[in-house]
């Protein structure tokens, strides 16, 4: 039974966030699994509908780990050395974009279809960390998290 709570609660929180998100009150910066999140966001909105969203922000004080990638809390691999840019790797899908503003990035998706987005992204979940775990006074704030492209088989 206090499994079936869980999962409830977790549904409920998941569907607040995805409210938040809609009424653009939201980051993506302490999700876990971003990627999936924004695909439940695209397939939960009406065709026409477009959204912008934040997804990361970057600063000078930043540790190398986080400064070299852009944006530094959403990684994806295309294998174990090379990093594939989130703005390289979203061309290929037509009703998403990213722009930078200053030290901001944000996410615009204008849903164009009921097709279902699959972005084709794997979590790395060894890879994939609260930040707020490696700095003690808790300065660093989000989750980094880490993807690979799903190869076709």
């Amino acid at each position: 039974m206090k499994l079936f709570k869980e999962i409830e609660d977790e549904k409920k929180r998941f569907s607040k966030l995805l409210e938040d998100a809609k009424n653009q009150k939201f980051s993506l910066i302490n999700i876990f699994d971003k990627i999936s999140f924004i695909e439940s966001l695209y397939n939960s909105l009406s065709i026409g509908k477009k959204l912008t969203i934040k997804i990361d922000e970057i600063s000078d004080d930043y540790p190398n780990f986080l400064s070299n990638n852009s944006p530094p809390r959403l990684i994806i691999q295309e294998d174990e050395n090379k990093i594939v840019p989130l703005t390289d790797y979203l061309k290929k899908f037509k009703d998403l974009s990213v722009e930078k503003k200053e030290n901001e990035y944000f996410l615009t998706i204008t849903k164009s279809s009921q097709e279902p987005l699959d972005l084709s992204l794997k979590i790395d979940h060894d890879k994939t960390i609260d930040l707020k775990l490696l700095i003690k006074d808790k300065s660093l704030i989000g989750v980094k998290s880490c993807y690979y492209i799903k190869k076709e088989v």
